[in-house]
């Protein structure tokens, strides 16, 4: 087990020398901020550049209904945003690795060697999801959570 968290954010290829496969895991809220999607970049990135193959365990997006705000401009490119998606993007963590292949947005145009692994029961964007643990305590307030990122689009009066 290798930790891509703090510093190190990519896998290095010291890393990487006795593995064979890459697992990314990771449930996502379908937002570009969350650096979920960036490390799911990263590892794919690395996995490219050392011939390792990449399985994702495609999960619901919780607000895959949902594409709206603006898309990322390079100019503002960081961890927080590395790709061309709108603040919602509408994704799964599967449709998106194949995305980020398919588009050639890794480095270099690079493509790593991927398999997702199919949210079971026949997920679509149109099954409605249910939050396994609600988030807020009122019913009132439970139906709005997906508009959250909503709110990054919204600029404070100056």
């Amino acid at each position: 087990m290798r930790s891509v968290y703090g510093k190190t954010k990519k896998p290095t290829p010291e890393m990487l020398a006795d593995v064979d496969v890459l697992i990314f895991d990771i449930q996502d809220v379908g937002t570009r901020f969350y650096t979920f999607i960036s490390t799911l970049h990263y590892i794919m990135e690395a996995a490219a550049e050392q011939d390792k193959t990449v399985i994702v365990l495609d999960r619901p997006n919780p607000n895959g209904r949902v594409v709206d705000g603006p898309v990322l401009e390079p100019k503002h490119r960081s961890f927080v945003g590395l790709d061309p998606l709108p603040i919602c993007h509408g994704l799964t963590v599967g449709e998106l690795a194949r995305m980020l292949n398919g588009e050639k947005w890794l480095a270099g145009g690079r493509q790593c060697r991927l398999q997702v692994v199919p949210v079971a029961g026949g997920y679509t964007h149109a099954t409605p999801y249910v939050l396994p643990v609600p988030p807020l305590p009122t019913y009132l307030l439970r139906g709005r959570w997906p508009c959250t990122p909503a709110c990054a689009c919204w600029k404070a009066p100056t």
